[in-house]
């Protein structure tokens, strides 16, 4: 396989998976509608980090490391879930001073580190590149440096389609910073974060 035939392969795949409705999602389009664009951009930017990591985790071998020690696994998945259960409390609406359309917007590490944080304790990226990493492959190419080009298109794909999201929030910003909207969809995300958790935590339950 040719290093451009590789890029051209994957790059579909990356795709499918950046507009795959997941945590990430969740929490970038929350923090779209509630602070604001570049909230939402600085949450994505930490999404995109963490999706490098994962990437160059899984070129290098490492992620490999988890799949022969499945409890350090299940504890990431474990810490995972907890984390979005937190951050589902965190989301959900207690009153009015919470749906507030001036309420300050948290400090821009916040979202950064919000994106960051999630998705690195989500072992289900690492595992996608884990799966298809083998069939990539380029003669004369380094495995990590191809894993780090590799995850580097994922994760500029993944900024595209968190601008995206940003900038219809910032499009539609009168109509969404309604305290009642903001009320829903505050709830509506609460409730989407618990329903991850919970996939997370049954898993073993389902096989």
């Amino acid at each position: 396989m040719t290093f451009l035939g590789a890029l051209l392969a994957f790059t579909p795949l990356a795709a499918l998976l950046t507009i795959t409705p997941g945590a990430d999602f969740t929490l970038v389009l929350r923090a779209a509608t509630r602070f604001g664009a570049r909230n939402a951009l600085l949450t994505g930017a930490g999404v995109a980090l963490g999706v490098l990591v994962w990437g160059v985790a899984a070129a290098s071998g490492a992620v490999a490391l988890l799949q022969l020690f499945p409890w350090a696994q299940r504890a990431i998945e474990i810490a995972g879930a907890a984390y979005l259960l937190f951050l589902a409390w965190q989301a959900w609406p207690r009153g009015r001073r919470d749906v507030e359309a001036d309420a300050p917007p948290p400090s821009k590490r916040t979202g950064f580190w919000t994106g960051l944080i999630t998705n690195l304790l989500n072992p289900k990226i690492g595992v996608f590149y884990l799966a298809v990493m083998p069939s990539f492959h380029v003669d004369g190419v380094p495995s990590y440096l191809l894993g780090a080009v590799l995850a580097g298109i994922h994760a500029l794909l993944s900024m595209l389609y968190f601008g995206i999201i940003a900038l219809g929030a910032r499009t539609f910003a009168k109509q969404l910073q309604r305290p009642i909207v903001v009320a829903w969809i505050d709830r509506i995300c609460a409730i989407a974060l618990v329903v991850f958790a919970a996939v997370i935590l049954l898993k073993p339950l389902f096989g």
